[in-house]
């Protein structure tokens, strides 16, 4: 049942971004938002992925549902395992587009988006086990690097 939860939460979400980025550009930009399951990195998913006009990805986003109490850190936007998770479709969309940074990646539920800038590739082993991120996603708990969701937070926060 929670899985469908959350698949109905992505789908809704899916949805009104479709709808708003047919409608609007974005900082003169036209993106669009990919449907489910046609963008893979190393057999791995994203739920979201906004892409430019060349096909780049801009906006990566993990959704998840509420929290029923039990195992909340798998599934707080806040919480570790959801943003290494995020973190990790962004890094292995930038191996895949050979970029020097991350595309922005965000964590969502029903409740709140936390969306990050991207971060420099030379940051990145810094900040997250890449090996885990090749792995299942079900290891990502131990994807983020320890103390550093602070600096994950800072550099999504610098002016750089």
């Amino acid at each position: 049942m929670s899985g469908e939860i959350e698949l109905k939460f992505t789908s809704e979400l899916w949805k009104k971004l479709r709808e708003y980025l047919e409608k609007f550009r974005v900082g003169g930009h036209k993106f669009r938002v990919e449907p489910f399951g046609s963008i893979k990195y190393d057999d791995k998913t994203p739920d979201i992925v906004i892409i430019d006009e060349i096909g780049v990805p801009q906006l990566i986003i993990e959704t998840k549902r509420k929290s029923d109490g039990r195992q909340e850190y798998l599934y707080d936007p806040f919480g570790r395992a959801p943003i290494a998770q995020a973190l990790c479709y962004a890094y292995l969309a930038l191996e895949h587009h050979n970029m020097d940074r991350t595309p922005l990646f965000a964590v969502a539920n029903r409740d709140v988006i936390v969306i990050f800038k991207g971060i420099e590739k030379e940051k990145l082993n810094e900040l997250i086990n890449i090996c885990s991120c090749r792995e299942s996603m079900n290891r990502l708990r131990i994807g983020l690097k320890p103390l550093n969701l602070e600096h994950i937070v800072n550099c999504s926060m610098s002016t750089s």
